[in-house]
């Protein structure tokens, strides 16, 4: 294969440009890496996927599951401050909710996509200044017999 016919290969994606001896590598992010994609298990499910569906979002980064921030294999960032707890940054991909009719269902996407990963309070004046919704789960009472 020549020069010519290999920077015009269709399967390349990334092209190779030389001028005045210096080389470019210009790429089209999403077409190094694989796309994005997040599977939620009822996503395959004939007549109930499409509210579980979230669209393939162009990989920014390529890599193994060992490189940071590598596409979907993040589930979660957290990078402590042992000098201020209440600084540490915590984020994940989507959201809390695996209910696609919550708020919290993929309402961290977007800053896990810009990696603005939020403040993480510890201490307890600090979360309860941070606390925006709280949800108590109690377990049923014992029936009397």
């Amino acid at each position: 294969m020549t020069a010519r016919e290999a920077l015009t290969s269709p399967w390349l994606t990334i092209r190779v440009q030389i001028a005045l001896g210096l080389i470019f590598v210009v790429a089209a992010w999403g077409k190094i890496a694989d796309p994005v994609v997040f599977a939620h298990p009822l996503a395959a499910v004939p007549d109930a996927a499409a509210p579980f569906a979230i669209a393939p979002i162009p990989a920014s980064t390529g890599g193994s599951g060992e490189t940071v921030n590598a596409g979907a294999n993040v589930s979660m960032r957290f990078v402590a401050d042992c000098a201020d707890w209440d600084r540490s940054r915590q984020g994940i991909a989507l959201g809390e909710s695996g209910d696609p009719r919550s708020p919290h269902w993929k309402d961290q996407l977007d800053s896990w996509r810009a990696v603005k990963t939020p403040v993480f309070v510890f201490s307890s004046k600090a979360v309860a200044k941070a606390t925006v919704e709280s949800v108590m789960m109690k377990p049923p009472q014992p029936s009397a017999r």
